[in-house]
């Protein structure tokens, strides 16, 4: 659910882009097995080891890309078109290596050139079929060969293998759901136009519960925004001087506004969004942040708190260009590395630079909670890095990983993570998520909050600050 929460555009972009990351695929003979359109002569190959797709690019331009796994291969696109992902580009970087970048993404795609032989499962036997078992197999497959945090999270994947011999058409979703929800992943989940499984909704709940009275407790996403209007509405009412006037970008993503004569206020809703055209919406983002520091220039603060525990996520790109705002010196913030076989594909060091605009580098306070995903824990991963940042609230959501696509023999779509984070200090948050000192833990959501319309996170960077 966290995905569906967070489709407001990095997990949109997730899919896309992992859609055009392809590796290499097997051959099977199976009674299932599809006769696609023969591909020209003219047509090149692309291998991405660590993402399961091979991407084949044609002599006209048109691209098609097929997920792989050991037991062969089922197409997930026909006739993509590039122009559709943003400022995404491909780099030919050898006679038998190109790769994928995009500044909305951290890290860079890689493929390999395929042999002819190694050609012939993109091109012949692809897999379809609606026969249960065949799919349930293909499911298990897809996780065991990609899935990235089964020792981290302490799951053991073997178990769910054999529920393949109990796969029927009624039954085949309750089997993946049973077995994708002890994940806790908020970038796991199965779809299709009637089928919509999602592996952290309960985890999430459970967390945000943690501190509200049984009467006050969340069940679904409309009874959380609708405490998060509460809190927002206590935040502009109660904490927020209106005297001064309150500011938000274009696209509402942004708002901003005075605490106290010397503390600003800056919440930060979304990582996506800023623009409706994804090829300038860094651009967006940087002309959002120009008015932010313009107003704190105006506002005079010389302290900031930073709220973005109503942040479900966006694109990697646009969380470290925020932050590239608040950072004193270049600082290497994470490390991440995709699972590939039996092991992990090379490591990429992801560094973040001050802005050339100019920066803040007073103190700030970074409220953080369950609802903090994806993109913003990318954020609050660079953040933490800063020795003038403390960190306030709760721990983030602990789902970093981009998301990996596949498809299903029956065209159902499997989002997966597939990667690995690391800060500096090689610590891995997969699952636990980042989170505040001891004396800094404070609820997001509390029932005496509610009760005496407080909020307890901006009331601590208070005391932290002032």
């Amino acid at each position: 659910m966290i995905h569906l929460k967070q489709t407001n555009k990095k997990l949109l972009w997730s899919i896309l882009i992992i859609l055009l990351s392809l590796p290499l695929i097997s051959c099977q003979n199976d009674d299932d097995i599809s006769e696609p359109e023969e591909s020209p002569a003219t047509s090149r190959f692309w291998k991405s080891p660590t993402s399961g797709y091979v991407l084949e690019i044609r002599e006209d331009g048109t691209i098609n890309q097929f997920g792989s796994t050991s037991l062969g291969c089922v197409q997930i696109v026909q006739d993509l078109d590039l122009t559709n992902f943003a400022n995404l580009s491909i780099n030919q970087i050898s006679e038998t290596e190109l790769t994928l970048s995009s500044p909305l993404v951290t890290g860079e795609i890689s493929f390999n050139l395929l042999t002819s032989e190694e050609q012939e499962c993109a091109t012949v036997n692809l897999i379809s079929s609606t026969d249960p078992a065949t799919n349930y197999r293909h499911f298990w497959t897809i996780f065991n060969e990609y899935y990235s945090s089964f020792e981290h999270r302490n799951i053991d994947w073997s178990i769910y293998e054999d529920a393949e011999n109990q796969a029927t058409e009624d039954n085949l979703y309750e089997l993946i759901a049973a077995a994708v929800e002890p994940l806790n992943d908020g970038h796991v989940s199965i779809f299709n136009d009637t089928v919509d499984i999602s592996s952290s909704l309960d985890d999430l709940i459970n967390r945000l519960n943690e501190f509200l009275d049984p009467s006050d407790q969340v069940t679904d996403f409309n009874e959380i925004n609708t405490l998060f209007e509460a809190k927002q509405q206590t935040i502009i009412t109660n904490y927020l001087d209106a005297n001064v006037g309150l500011g938000s970008d274009a696209g509402g993503n942004i708002f901003y506004g005075l605490l106290t004569e010397d503390i600003g206020y800056i919440n930060i809703y979304s990582m996506a969004g800023y623009s409706s055209d994804l090829t300038t919406e860094i651009d967006a983002v940087d002309t959002a942040m120009e008015e932010v520091f313009q107003a704190i220039d105006q506002f005079g603060v010389d302290k900031i708190v930073m709220d973005i525990r109503f942040n479900g996520g966006g694109f990697d790109g646009v969380a470290l260009s925020i932050a590239s705002r608040f950072f004193d010196q270049e600082r290497t913030v994470f490390t991440k590395v995709s699972r590939m076989g039996d092991g992990f594909g090379d490591e990429a060091v992801i560094s973040v630079s001050p802005d050339t605009n100019g920066t803040f580098t007073g103190d700030i306070v970074l409220l953080t909670g369950p609802f903090t995903a994806s993109a913003s824990e990318i954020f609050t991963l660079a953040m933490n890095t800063l020795p003038h940042v403390t960190i306030v609230g709760q721990n983030t959501n602990g789902a970093f990983s981009d998301i990996l696509t596949h498809k299903l023999p029956n065209g159902t779509y499997i989002n997966l993570s597939n990667q690995i984070y690391t800060d500096p200090n090689g610590i891995n948050f997969e699952g636990i998520g980042i989170g505040p000192d001891l004396e800094n833990v404070v609820p997001f959501f509390s029932s005496s909050d509610f009760e005496n319309d407080t909020d307890s996170g901006i009331d601590r960077a208070l005391e932290l600050l002032e």
